[in-house]
């Protein structure tokens, strides 16, 4: 059996916390793209309908969990001003 190879990007914006992150689930999505290359033609579109759709909801929490941060940075802001009067 061939190892397997992660064919993993480095990030262009340095800034971006969504493409810093490594974690499990990142391998787990590598692994599971080189067994879809095992899979017939009809199981290789589900399980890729499938993959894109976890992608999708992982994007959208991550965007939730980005503007919960933007919400709760705000009200900082706000107690912090109303403080200092």
């Amino acid at each position: 059996m061939e190892p397997i190879k992660f064919d993993m990007m480095e990030s262009k914006s340095s800034g971006s916390l969504l493409d810093q992150s490594f974690s499990a689930s990142d391998i787990e999505m590598e692994v599971l793209k080189q067994q879809l290359a095992m899979a017939d033609d009809e199981d290789k579109a589900a399980l890729e309908a499938e993959r894109r759709m976890l992608q999708l909801v992982l994007l959208e929490a991550f965007a939730q969990q980005r503007q919960l941060v933007v919400a709760q940075t705000k009200l900082v802001k706000e107690y912090s001003k109303s403080e200092d009067k």
